[in-house]
C-alpha cells in the first residue's frame, strides 16, 4: 500500500497531512494510550504478586516459629500441623515471588520496551507536525512575497532599489522554505 509516513504527497498545499497519515497518527496515539495502560495493569499485577508471596513467606515463618515455641505439653498434631504450615507457606511465598520475577522478566521489561518505541513514534510524528506546520507557512510566504515583488515591479514609479530589496528578501525566504522542505523530509 501507499506509505502513510512520508512522501511529498502527504503535506497538501494548505498546510493539511494527508488522511490516510492522519489516521495512522491517530491510531499510533490510540496505541499509546492503550499500551500505557496495559503497562500500568501488569505493574500492579507485579506489585501484588510480589506482596502475596511476601506474605505467604510471612505466614510460613511465623507458624514455624509458633511451632518451635509450643512447649512440650502441646499436642503433637498442632506442631506437626504449624510446621508442615511453615515449610509450605516458605515454599509457596518463594513460588510466588520467582513468579513476580518471571512477569517482570517476560511481560513488564518487553512491554516497556514497547511503550519506549510506540512513544518515539508518537514524538516523531509531533516533529514532523512541526515541520509541515513551518513548511506550510514558508510557502505562503514565500507566495505573499512573490505576489508583492511582482506587484512592485508592475507599478509605474517605484524606486528600483525598493524592488532589488524585496527580491532579495524573497530570495531570503525562499532559502528557509527549503529548509523547511528538508525538515519536513527529516521526519
Amino acid at each position: 500500500g501507499k506509505g502513510v509516513v512520508i512522501g511529498p504527497g502527504d503535506l497538501y498545499a494548505d498546510g493539511t497531512e494527508d488522511p490516510a497519515y492522519l489516521r495512522a497518527r491517530d491510531a499510533v496515539a490510540g496505541l499509546d494510550g492503550h499500551l500505557a495502560e496495559v503497562a500500568r495493569a501488569v505493574s500492579r499485577a507485579i506489585k501484588k504478586q510480589a506482596e502475596f508471596g511476601a506474605a505467604l513467606a510471612g505466614l510460613g515463618a511465623a507458624s514455624a516459629a509458633l511451632a518451635r515455641h509450643e512447649g512440650p505439653d502441646a499436642p503433637r498434631e498442632l506442631v506437626g500441623a504449624l510446621s508442615a504450615l511453615g515449610e509450605r507457606g516458605s515454599v509457596l511465598g518463594r513460588a510466588a515471588s520467582a513468579g513476580a520475577d518471571r512477569l517482570t522478566a517476560t511481560v513488564a521489561t518487553p512491554l516497556a520496551a514497547c511503550v519506549r518505541s510506540v512513544r518515539s513514534a508518537r514524538a516523531a510524528m509531533g516533529d514532523r507536525g512541526m515541520a509541515g506546520g513551518a513548511l506550510a507557512a514558508a510557502r505562503n510566504d514565500v507566495d505573499a512575497r512573490r505576489a508583492r515583488l511582482t506587484r512592485l515591479r508592475g507599478t509605474p514609479g517605484t524606486r528600483e532599489d525598493k524592488v532589488r530589496e524585496t527580491g532579495e528578501r524573497e530570495r531570503e525566504r525562499e532559502r528557509t522554505g527549503r529548509l523547511s522542505l528538508l525538515l519536513f523530509f527529516v521526519f
